[in-house]
């Protein structure tokens, strides 16, 4: 959602100037497809060295490791 709002264009001047890689996970619920698939555009469209990378079956936090003993539940 952050990207549909007016605020896109200030997003914009901070992108790196050095090479970012993006990760997401493709079954975040804060972070949708659509919004990442904005972010991809943006980033597109600033001519930035962007990669994003989506982890298909993936949450929120793609990289957790959380061990049993302090796994929630």
């Amino acid at each position: 959602a952050f990207l549909a709002r007016p605020e896109a264009a200030a997003f914009q001047a901070l992108l790196p100037r050095a090479p970012l890689l993006l990760v997401f996970g493709g079954q975040d619920a804060y972070i949708p497809a659509d919004a990442v698939e904005r972010i991809r555009s943006t980033v597109g469209a600033a001519k930035k060295d962007v990669t994003i990378e989506v982890f298909a079956d993936q949450d929120h936090v793609v990289f957790r490791h959380i061990s049993a003993e302090r796994a929630p539940g």
